[in-house]
Formats: structure tokens, sequence, C-alpha cells
């Protein structure tokens, strides 16, 4: 109990700079510097008017000095990054989820507890910043996703928490062919490559639909937006070939630990992989068919560290819980703009914050979604099918 007080308690902290993050990196400016200031009058923020939850509500949400409001973010977010960061640490270092078993990789419990839990944390508050953002702007920043892009198959192995669900995707491609960790190496080695020069090679035809779009309009890009495209698509592939020739090398050291580690994350590369390609192909196809612009790649980029930690079977249901929610929510919408008539109601949502919320309800539960399906099949076929 002590450590989620805590936890709570960093966490409203960190909401602190959290909200600098989210100001700030939309607008391509540093984080660290310069100090916080009201943007309204310039004048510094003094550190006892910068204490999480507290000032806000001592000062009302209005700078001292010239009496602006601060927008109420600021209060919800440092509350709702006190609140997740809390549940990461009862979920692991507290027992609350355990699916999500300490990492085995730093001695004793407390030490692979609090290992497993930090990991997780950097994914959770990457998922918040990353959500308000887009909530805010309908982006998410290069200077946010690519260096996750980077780690996450990292942090995921580290924390020991890749969730299989009790489906290994290699089990599925090989077969009986594929007997165990002794044959990772080979089929892990031809999925993940095939899907990084597919990744190029499919990247460099996207780019050249891209260009023979005719004209301005809806749906239609810049150079400049199809270069940056390009550059993303390049990058994720190049990182993901240094992950994929790390494992390679780990498996191949034939040091137990260093081989179990590298199972681990050559699971999350596959789970990257899949996060990416899951997005990527169904606007990929889109864009190429009706050649129209038909992709949201900044979901695409927040998916692929999702899925590290997820694995291939936690991103699908991460898309489906996602695409339920946001029907949910988006409902209303519809209904007052084609029902009630109502042509002003915006029905556009951005997507990447109902993934986010789905990728943490599919870290939480998904193994018990998991079996609550696979035990319905199993209930269903012993009802139907002939004894």
């Amino acid at each position: 109990m002590i450590a989620v007080v805590v936890a709570v308690l960093l966490g409203a902290f960190l909401g602190s700079f959290l909200n600098v993050c989210i100001h700030r990196m939309p607008r391509n400016e540093s984080v660290v510097h310069p100090p916080s200031r009201c943007y309204a009058c310039g004048t510094r923020v003094a550190w006892y008017d910068n204490l999480p939850v507290v000032s806000y509500l001592v000062l009302r949400g209005r700078c001292r000095w010239c009496g602006s409001p601060f927008s109420p973010r600021y209060l919800v977010l440092e509350l709702v990054s006190a609140a997740l960061t809390g549940a990461v640490v009862w979920a692991t270092v507290a027992g609350g989820a355990p699916h999500l078993a300490a990492s085995p990789w730093w001695g004793g419990a407390p030490v692979a507890q609090a290992l497993t839990a930090a990991c997780l944390l950097v994914l959770a508050w990457y998922l918040l910043v990353a959500s308000v953002i887009d909530l805010e702007h309908e982006m998410i920043p290069d200077e946010l996703s690519k260096p996750m892009q980077a780690l996450s198959p990292f942090l995921a192995a580290a924390a020991g928490t890749v969730l299989d669900l009790g489906w290994h995707p290699l089990r599925w491609a090989f077969g009986d062919a594929w007997s165990g960790p002794g044959d990772f190496l080979s089929p892990f080695l031809w999925i993940s490559s095939f899907a990084v020069l597919a990744l190029v090679a499919s990247g460099s035809l996207l780019v050249k639909v891209l260009k023979s779009f005719p004209g301005e309009g809806e749906g239609q890009v810049s150079p400049e937006e199809s270069r940056g495209l390009l550059v993303g698509i390049w990058w994720f592939a190049a990182v993901s070939a240094v992950q994929i020739a790390i494992t390679a090398g780990l498996l191949l050291s034939g040091v137990g630990a260093l081989v179990e580690f590298g199972l681990l994350l050559g699971s999350a590369v596959l789970g990257s992989l899949a996060g990416w390609w899951t997005l990527y192909l169904v606007g990929l196809v889109g864009t190429v068919v009706a050649r129209q612009y038909a992709m949201g790649f900044g979901d695409v980029k927040l998916l692929a560290p999702m899925g590290a930690f997820l694995g291939p079977v936690g991103v699908v249901y991460t898309v489906f819980v996602s695409s339920v929610i946001g029907t949910v929510v988006g409902l209303p919408s519809l209904w007052r703009k084609w029902v009630l008539r109502r042509e002003h109601v915006n029905t556009r949502l951005p997507y990447g914050p109902f993934l986010a919320v789905a990728a943490l309800v599919v870290l939480g539960l998904g193994v018990h979604l998991h079996r609550g399906i696979w035990d319905g099949m199993a209930w269903f076929q012993g009802l139907y099918l002939p004894r």
C-alpha cells in the first residue's frame, strides 16, 4: 500500500512535466528549457506555484501575476497521471495483476517488480502524452513516437510481460515444425525479415501513389508530407532490423539468461511489427485502391510500441476493443448529425486515444478476455457438435 501511495504522488508530480511535453512538443519547443512560465504574461512560475494539483486549486486555475486562466487540462492530466501511475504499481508491485509477472532479469523480487513497473510506466506515460496531443492537434510528434519504437521491444522484454495469450506466431506459422525455443531463431528471422523488407518496398510504392494524386484538396498530401511519411517508414524498418540482429545475437550466444532474454525480445519484435502492419496494411491498400490518402499514420506509429508489450494477439484485441470504444463514444455525434440533421456537428474523432485506452485494458484484462472467449467457444462447440 505504501508503494501505491508513493506512486500516486510521483505520478502527480510527473503529470506536471507531462503537461509541459504536451504543450511544447507539437510546437517543436524544448521540454526542459526555458522553465515553466505563464504563456500570457511570460512570468516564470515559482516552485511553490508549480506543485501538482495543490497549486492549481489554491490559485483557482489562474496565474498569480496576471490572472490569466490556465487550462483545466493541467489539473485533469495531473490527476490522471497520478491514478495511472498508482494503478500500474498496484498491478505489478502490489500483485493486483498476477499475469504481469515480475521481470526475472534483476535479482530478487522487489528489484524485479520495480523494473517491471518502471517499464510499464514508460508505456503508460507515453500513451497518455500521445493521446492528449492527438486529441488537441490530431497528430503524434515523431520526437515522441520514434524513440518509443526503438526502445519498446527492449522495455517489454526487460519487464517480462510480453503477452502471448497462449498463442505463439511461430508455432501458428510453422505448426509441428516449430517445437519450442530451440527452433525459434530460423522462423523468427524469416518472418521478421520479410516484414521489414515488405515494409521498405511498400513504402516506396505508397509514396509513388501519393505523388500521382492529381491536384490539391481533401485527401491530398504535400511533397513534404510524402517525404516525412517515407522517412517514418524507413526509420521503423531500420530500428526493426537492428532489433532483429540483436535478437539473433542473443539467441546464438548460448548463455542461458541471454537466450531467455532473446526469446522475449524476439516475441516483442514480432509484436511490434504486428502492431505496425495491422493498421498500416489497411491504410496502404485503401490508399492504393482509392487513390486518396487513407491512412492515419500517427495511429500506425502509436500501435507499434503497444504491440511490443501486447504481442500479436494482443494487437488484434486492442484494435477490436478500440473500435468498440470509438463506436460508443462516436455514436452520439453521429446521431446528432445524421438523425437530428445538425450539420455543424463535428464527427471526426482521433483514433489514438481509443487505441491507448484499449491497450491498457488489454494489458490488464487481456488474459481474462482471451480465456473467456476460448472457454465460450469450447462451450459452444460442446453444445452443437456431436459427442
